[in-house]
């Protein structure tokens, strides 16, 4: 079973309801990160360094694309692409 440090559940999180889903990613070069979409229309990243921060959706010609202005997530399908601080996580895929 992986270690998900910084990507509490649900319940554990203060800002999300009972509700909320929470969808974990693994990238090819072993980093993991989570980003939970509340009922209220949330979204909020746990970046593979711990730092959780809330981005808005953007448009995206295919998929789904949320961001900050700093940091930004691109989904489509199974597969995810992440952004933040200078650095690309690509060949992320969702959790088992």
């Amino acid at each position: 079973m992986a270690t998900w440090a910084g990507c509490g559940d649900a319940a554990s999180n203060s800002q999300a309801s009972l509700n909320s889903q929470t969808v974990r990613y693994e990238c090819a070069a072993g980093e993991k990160f989570a980003i939970q979409f509340t009922p209220d229309m949330l979204a909020f990243l746990t970046l593979p360094d711990g730092r959780r921060v809330q981005v808005d959706q953007a448009e995206s010609a295919s998929g789904a694309k949320y961001t900050d202005g700093s940091v930004t997530y691109w989904s489509k399908g199974r597969d995810a692409t992440l952004e933040f601080d200078g650095k690309t996580l690509d060949g992320c895929r969702q959790a088992q």
